[in-house]
């Protein structure tokens, strides 16, 4: 990508980055602070499965959109928001619950990307 590129793509990513951050913000505030773990396991797993979803339509995509929707799903989930939890966790020597805590995540979020992939190329018939 050169110079010129980057800067066609810039809004696109700006724009994508931004909604999937108002997103993720609406949901941690329309589940409440007492269910902030809930509200963090399903913006992540959502992402993950949007991700899947773009991955599989991508192809077929401009490359500013492609950009865009990948922004999108980087602003939506918070995996830094998850590390902050397992060290609070291993800090406070629960080592089981920061266990946990990677393996829903990073497992569930890796199932939910290939779920999302999987779903549309159920749908194209490929």
């Amino acid at each position: 990508m050169n110079f010129v590129e980057f800067w066609l793509l810039a809004p696109s990513i700006a724009l994508g980055g931004a909604t999937g951050a108002l997103t993720r913000w609406g949901t941690f505030r329309a589940w409440g602070e007492s269910r902030a773990a809930a509200a963090l396991l399903s913006v992540n797993l959502a992402g993950s499965f949007a991700l899947g979803v773009f991955y599989a339509v991508s192809p077929g995509l401009p490359s500013v959109v492609v950009a865009g929707l990948v922004a999108f799903t980087g602003g939506l989930t918070t995996f830094s928001t998850l590390m902050v939890a397992c060290v609070r966790d291993a800090r406070a020597r629960k080592w089981g619950r920061a266990a946990i805590l990677l393996v829903v995540h990073v497992g569930g979020g890796t199932v939910c990307a290939l779920l999302g992939a999987y779903a549309v190329m159920l749908a194209i018939g490929a």
